[in-house]
């Protein structure tokens, strides 16, 4: 090959590689301006409940648990989304606005609460804050990482492992760095309504943790619906109905190949076996830079509640 043609391939391959950069950039704006654009029209409820996630960290069975809670938990429904629409796919165009959920579950006994439920990634800049509770569920970053992985895996992601978890640990994936959306959320600048939510309790426990997200919710809870909720709430009954919970099933109510598994696992640890020398230690320094991990995340204690002091610019008069 010549030089002059492999001076010319290098250019093209450089330009792709512009191109792509700036195509990014491009999303990312487009994406920053469908947000600012709602928040500016979001007008917050006390009665709003957004479930917030870094992906796979939790946000389906958070989405499920809340639908048992305020429904009655049929699964004749097309799809999850259904109950509680991606917040992306409002600001696209692609799903309507949340529906109104009324129930005699839902709420104080009479209260004849309607609880708008929302599912969203975005970071705690990004999302809409008014008077709602906030339910942000949270996961072991290196199980996340592995997750992740395999997510991208099944929309078509050609590189391995390795070059994954390098480009997670760097940020340049979508949602940016896990450590900075957990701790800006931790941080929770504006005081809003936030339980913090564990995947690690959520599998060590869940009856407890079914326990503190009605109670934050304010939702009454029979006896009687407890059995049926933890049963729908467990893994084994989400994977028999992935095809109503899967992601990319959300707008079309399709269904998905058996072997292609949206409920992969469900389970801590995985990264152990994912993990080599260089990628903990990588880990290790991701955080260092950031600070350290968050004190949510120190230990298995019960997650706390953080309630802070909401403006009063956050719930207008109406």
């Amino acid at each position: 090959m010549g030089i002059r043609r492999k001076s010319a391939l290098l250019g093209l391959s450089g330009a792709a590689k512009t191109l792509d950069r700036v195509a990014v950039g491009l999303q990312a704006g487009a994406e920053w301006l469908r947000h600012v654009r709602f928040n500016a029209l979001y007008r917050a409820r006390p009665d709003d409940i957004f479930v917030v996630t870094y992906p796979k960290s939790g946000t389906t069975w958070a989405q499920m648990i809340l639908y048992q809670l305020l429904t009655d938990g049929d699964m004749n429904i097309p799809h999850l989304n259904r109950f509680a629409p991606y917040l992306d796919d409002i600001l696209r165009g692609c799903a309507p606005p949340p529906p109104r959920v009324s129930t005699d579950a839902a709420g104080p006994a009479g209260s004849g609460w309607n609880r708008r439920v929302v599912k969203t990634h975005a970071s705690y800049r990004l999302v809409p804050k008014g008077c709602g509770k906030y339910i942000y569920v949270v996961r072991d970053g290196r199980d996340v990482a592995v997750s992740y992985y395999y997510h991208h895996k099944r929309s078509g992601y050609p590189k391995g492992f390795p070059e994954f978890i390098s480009e997670f640990f760097e940020g340049k994936v979508r949602f940016g760095r896990w450590i900075d959306h957990v701790r800006e959320w931790t941080e929770n600048g504006a005081g809003l309504k936030v339980l913090f939510v564990r995947f690690e309790d959520l599998l060590a426990d869940l009856r407890t943790s079914v326990s503190r997200i009605a109670e934050f919710c304010e939702v009454l809870v029979p006896d009687a619906a407890v059995p049926r909720i933890l049963h729908r709430c467990s893994f084994e009954f989400m994977q028999a109905h992935e095809e109503k919970l899967d992601v990319r099933t959300r707008l079309t109510d399709g269904i998905v190949a058996e072997n292609d598994r949206f409920v992969r696992r469900g389970r801590s640890g995985d990264w152990t076996a994912h993990f080599d020398e260089r990628m903990t230690a990588e880990y290790s320094r991701t955080l260092a830079k950031a600070g350290g991990l968050p004190p949510l995340l120190m230990s298995y204690a019960p997650a706390p509640s953080f309630a802070g002091q909401i403006p009063d610019r956050f719930c207008p008069d109406r």
